[in-house]
């Protein structure tokens, strides 16, 4: 869900971690100028992203949690998929 935003921060070079369990985006603030900051915050707004801010950290919600199991499933599908093809 934050592919484009992802590719935005990128674009800016903000540094910036994803955490799929919590389906949450950290972005480091502590460290940048004032006009990278807004920057930053102008992507969010125009994406109608929900997040928080505080002195080091902007924190995005909204992105898609992926449990263990569902992992774990797709790994088992591409495998059995692979598999098959492999036999063919």
């Amino acid at each position: 869900m934050f592919e484009d935003l992802i590719m935005q921060l990128d674009e800016m070079g903000a540094t910036y971690s994803e955490d799929y369990e919590t389906g949450t985006l950290t972005i480091e603030i502590g460290d940048i100028d004032k006009a990278l900051l807004v920057e930053i915050i102008s992507a969010l707004n125009d994406g109608m992203y929900t997040f928080n801010i505080t002195e080091s950290t902007i924190t995005v919600e909204g992105g898609e949690i992926t449990s263990t199991e569902e992992e774990e499933a797709e790994f088992d599908d591409e495998a059995y998929l692979n598999d098959a093809l492999a036999t063919m």
